[in-house]
């Protein structure tokens, strides 16, 4: 399961169909808003994600909080998490990484991006362990 932090429908909309057209089968859950999140970050989880896409401006709270709390938690902690934004303000990757995120992507504008960023969350999903492939610059 892909879990998906997300506050905008379209974009986890367009997440799926990505998915979905580059042949990918894990399922999608989301979580709309960061008081949601940080109420599942805090639960003990038995059956962890395989990965966290996380928006970093949520409603309620920020991604960054959502991310404090993540790494916090020994259920999530080794979880690979993707935080994705529309924007990249001066600072925000520093900040996230020093949290603990694997890697930080802007949100595709385009269907082609999309179709890309479906591709990419596929094969990593297919490498298994393996860390998290960086953004193309």
């Amino acid at each position: 399961m892909i879990l998906v932090i997300e506050d905008n429908e379209p974009d986890i909309m367009m997440l799926e169909m990505a998915l979905a057209h580059a042949g990918e089968t894990a399922r999608i859950q989301s979580i709309t808003d960061g008081a949601a999140a940080l109420v599942f970050a805090a639960k003990p989880v038995d059956n962890p994600p395989i990965l966290i896409l996380l928006d970093i401006n949520l409603h309620k709270t920020d991604g960054f909080s959502v991310l404090e709390q993540l790494r916090r938690n020994e259920g999530l902690n080794s979880v690979p998490v993707v935080v994705w934004s529309s924007t990249q303000p001066p600072g925000d990757l520093e900040s996230v990484m020093a949290l603990g995120a694997n890697d930080f992507w802007l949100k595709p504008s385009t269907l082609e991006e999309w179709r890309s960023l479906g591709k990419r969350i596929s094969a990593l999903l297919k490498l298994g362990e393996g860390p998290v492939p960086q953004q193309p610059g």
